[in-house]
């Protein structure tokens, strides 16, 4: 800075006051602020009129520095009053300025100063951002704002900046404007300085979305936290930041250094910057050593996001953002509170098997937390829910073991003893439920002991039992809350002792019950029981159709009683109530899977009043509402049907001339038309299947497999349903194309679980896995489809292939013993029977019992001829017996009687051979 010469004094006096200006520059230059106070300031007070303008520039500068802002401002005050043109006097009013806006009470002058600064440009911005400050003090939060907007806007990034607009932020906060606060904090991350405040920014971001998810603003507290930069990016900018700012330090050092050596002055404010930059430096280091120790950084805001989302009910991201915190921040504060949030976000997806494992992580790692006994509570649930009760049972009972205090102990011991019960271990449960009525005698649920006690003898067959505890339950809770349900069951009981005088009556009264409203369907249904055991299948036909019209939703009610009802009323003729009966079902159940059911009954209705052309009209317009839909079981049957009114009835007449079969087949796919443009593949598909059918219907099994062979070339499995992924799969297993099979099956197996069609999955892969020597794998295939086998023929077939891949493992015994179960199961008939006593006629030849080989194989073409490919190989094979046994006679009529029945088989042939020419003859 320039120096100001002294006015004239004494010598004495003039040597003093020199000393105390060079002195006091001296000490100002070493920021020794103290010392250059005192000397200059003892240069005022000897010419308080008379000042040098250095002297008072300098002063004002070290009170300035020194934080004493009146002395600051007294000084600058007394200079702009004598040298107000100097060129000094913009940088005089801007410091000023500055320090007038640490003085309560002075922020007007202050603004007066920093305009008067202003009109310079070089400090046109200090002092635009000083007065940002001025504006703030003043409480005018648009003047200010719409000054850092116009710095902002102008590329602007000093320090002075970004303190103000953080120092507006808070106050917008403090105010309540809380967009005001977001679109500054916005615009501060546009800003080139931003870097230098990003913590300080995510801070205020965080402090925004408290508030508006405190006054319940999800979506507002959302997009706050949003704003907020993760750790990682935090410390990426940082680092970056830190080394331009060490950059450009040693730059400005640099500089200095080079200036001092070729006593140079120095550019105005490098010091300073210096300064500036190191405790930048400083500060920033710092903030990344914290950032970096800050494990938590992340989880808190992730928590937050979490709340928003579960409070706005969007519980996916809610799931995410809390298991996010539980994942990557297990040991933050928020771990434990997010895992139990997560778990509840997918609770409420329904999504029970995921919250079952969060509620064990919960319980795993945070053994002490606040939520446990809620968790615990909550897993057993979700066990019981999905039905897994041996697990259910394993955890309650770890449970209680570990915290024989718990205040849950009683609900957590019920659980228990409702898996049991769930789980049909009806022993153990009547041994918990005596155990709780014992414990918690008077407690609100001991009715509830009781009555579920007395249900484990019920389902135990134990009648006698049941109906002294079914006697205790009605004497001791009169009006109890499972009275009518109790009553119900006493019903069942008389309906398996035959007790139908009892029955009737006391399920009649029942269904006068208010109590009982909920299970009028069960009741009607064990009416129709009764009546129809007892013969009166007028009354049986009438309960059995109140039934479906009180089934309340319950399926099984519904399906069994429409079932009975309809034999029941078909069986007596009455056409009406039949058609009554299907036609109200179809009115209250219009999305039931047995609609489709319904409207093959009414349509035989129809067709047995001579009423062709409306049947068919009304089964092609519900086959073409789900035709497109390959789920849907029963369109299948009801092309079936359509097929079949398109057959012709036989003529009796020999020389009737044959039917037209393309004309008819031209008249069924008519029925079936749509539009070109609507034609899926799923459609294609079934009007194949219903060419197939006619066919099939008429006789013409060739035409009938050629449209399976052209559904099997053109559909893709995909666009099946489970009744042609069935037939297609099986018709192509017999044509050995197994590779096109499989598919097909695995598809029915994966799509269609529930479907009554998909016993035929594990069955034909089975097949499929024995036709190619994969015997392991057959047999695992058959043993799926005997645990889940729905009917016999299933069953029975399933049975056969497992012990053929038995067999083939060399595994005897255990084949030997399902071809004896095929043999003795009551009502098992067809190809297995014959297969089976083939079968044991090889083990038994294996073995060596070559008598009690030829007695199965003697059996196989006795009793089952209708399947020649069984019985030809029986006759060679109790040929090749007795000829081993040295019965010739026997073996060569055993030839000739196969050359007679079985003439054109390979296997004549080869015998002709082997019994001489004569055979021709004979």
């Amino acid at each position: 800075m320039a120096l100001f010469p002294l006015c004239s004094l004494t010598v004495s006096a003039q040597v003093d006051l020199n000393k105390a200006q060079t002195a006091g520059m001296e000490a100002y230059k070493a920021k020794n602020w103290q010392v250059a106070i005192e000397n200059l300031s003892s240069i005022v007070k000897a010419k308080p009129n008379d000042a040098p303008g250095g002297v008072l520039y300098t002063l004002g500068y070290a009170y300035f520095f020194n934080l004493n802002y009146q002395e600051s401002a007294t000084t600058f005050e007394l200079y702009l009053k004598k040298y107000a043109e100097s060129e000094f006097a913009p940088e005089v009013h801007l410091t000023l300025g500055r320090a007038l806006l640490q003085i309560d009470g002075k922020t007007d002058e202050a603004l007066t100063h920093l305009a008067k600064a202003s009109e310079k440009p070089e400090f046109a911005e200090e002092a635009r951002f000083a007065a940002a400050d001025a504006y703030i003090k003043k409480g005018d939060m648009d003047k200010a704002a719409q000054t850092l907007k116009n710095a902002m806007a102008g590329k602007s990034s000093g320090v002075s900046l970004l303190r103000a607009a953080i120092q507006l932020v808070d106050l917008y906060i403090d105010g309540g404007k809380l967009p005001e606060a977001t679109k500054l904090l916005e615009d501060l991350e546009r800003n080139p300085g931003y870097p230098d405040v990003i913590v300080v920014v995510n801070n205020r971001f965080v402090k925004i979305g408290d508030l508006q998810l405190e006054a319940k603003a999800y979506s507002d507290a959302l997009e706050a936290y949003s704003s907020a930069r993760p750790r990682n990016q935090v410390i990426a900018i940082q680092v970056d930041r830190l080394a331009q700012s060490k950059k450009r330090k040693d730059e400005l050092e640099k500089r200095i250094a080079a200036d001092k050596k070729a006593n140079r002055p120095l550019p105005r404010n490098i010091e300073e910057n210096v300064a500036t930059l190191g405790g930048m430096i400083e500060n920033t280091e710092k903030v990344l050593g914290e950032l970096r120790n800050l494990d938590t950084y992340d989880a808190t805001v992730q928590y937050r996001i979490g709340r928003c989302y579960f409070n706005m009910e969007r519980f996916w991201p809610s799931s995410v953002a809390f298991e996010t915190v539980a994942d990557e921040n297990p040991k933050s504060d928020d771990a434990a509170t997010a895992l139990f949030g997560a778990m509840i976000s997918q609770w409420r997806l329904e999504r029970l098997d995921a919250a079952g494992v969060l509620a064990s992580r919960y319980l795993d790692n945070h053994p002490e937390g606040k939520q446990v006994e809620t968790v615990a509570e909550l897993k057993a649930t979700l066990l019981l829910k999905t039905r897994k009760f041996d697990e259910a049972v394993s955890f309650l009972t770890a449970f209680i073991d570990k915290n024989p205090n718990s205040p849950i102990k009683q609900k957590m011991m019920t659980f228990r003893a409702n898996a049991r019960f769930e789980g049909g271990q009806y022993d153990q449960a009547a041994t918990e439920y005596d155990q709780l009525m014992k414990d918690f005698g008077g407690s609100p649920e001991f009715e509830e002991y009781v009555y579920r006690r007395a249900l484990c003898d019920f389902l135990r067959n134990k009648y006698q039992e049941t109906v002294s505890a079914f006697d205790s339950y009605e004497k001791n809770f009169p009006n109890g809350d499972f009275l009518a349900d109790i009553r119900y069951r006493r019903g069942i009981i008389q309906l398996a002792l035959k007790d139908y005088k009892t029955l009737i009556p006391s399920m009649l009264a029942l269904l006068q019950d208010e109590t009982a409203k909920s299970f009028l369907g069960q009741i009607h249904t064990l009416l129709g029981d009764a009546y129809q055991n007892s013969g009166d299948n007028d009354n049986a036909g009438t309960q059995f159709k109140l039934a479906v019209e009180t089934a309340n939703g319950d399926r099984s009610v519904l399906e069994y009683a429409l079932e009975q009802a309809t034999n029941i009323l078909r069986g007596a003729r009455r056409w009406d109530d039949l058609e009554a009966l299907w036609k109200k079902f179809l009115a209250d159940n219009p999305d039931h899977p047995m609609t489709l059911r319904g409207v093959s009954e009414l349509s035989k209705l129809l067709q047995r009043a001579n009423k062709k052309v409306e049947a068919r009209k009304m089964l092609s317009e519900h086959i073409l509402k789900d035709i497109q839909n390959p789920r849907s079981e029963y369109v299948e049957m009801l092309i079936s049907q359509l097929a079949g009114m398109h057959v012709p009835p036989r003529s009796v007449k020999k020389d009737a001339p044959k039917p037209d079969i393309e004309a008819l087949e031209g008249e069924l796919v008519g029925d079936l038309e749509i539009p070109e443009d609507d034609k899926t593949p799923a459609y294609v598909a079934r009007v194949l299947f219903a060419k197939s059918e006619l066919a099939r219907q008429m006789g013409d099994k060739a035409r009938a497999e050629r449209s399976l062979g052209a559904i099997a070339n053109t559909a893709s499995s995909n666009d099946l349903g489970p009744v042609l992924l069935s037939m297609v799969g099986q018709y192509l297993f017999d044509k050995g194309e197994y590779d096109k099979a499989t598919p097909l099956y695995e598809r029915l197996r994966d799509a269609f679980p529930d479907s009554p069609y998909s016993d035929a999955a594990p069955v034909g892969l089975g097949k499929i896995a024995l036709a190619q020597k994969e015997y392991q794998d057959a047999a695992k295939q058959f043993d799926i489809a005997i645990n889940r086998a729905s009917g016999d023929s299933t069953l029975k077939e399933a049975t056969f292939g497992k012990a053929q891949a038995l067999r083939a493992l060399k595994q005897r015994e255990d084949a030997k013993k399902l071809f004896e179960q095929i043999l003795t199961t009551k009502g098992w008939r067809g190809i297995e029977l014959a297969g089976a006593n083939y079968e044991l006629g090889e083990i038994e030849s294996e073995s060596g019992n070559k008598a009690g080989a030829h007695a199965y194989f003697q059996r196989v073409y006795l009793s089952h001829g209708a399947y020649p490919q069984y019985a030809i190989k029986s006759y060679v094979r109790a040929a090749d017996m007795l000829r081993m046994d040295g019965k010739q006679d026997e073996y060569k009529a055993t030839l000739q009687e196969l050359i007679r029945k079985y003439p054109d088989s390979p296997e004549a042939k080869k015998a002709r051979l082997s019994v001489g020419s004569d055979t021709e003859s004979k």
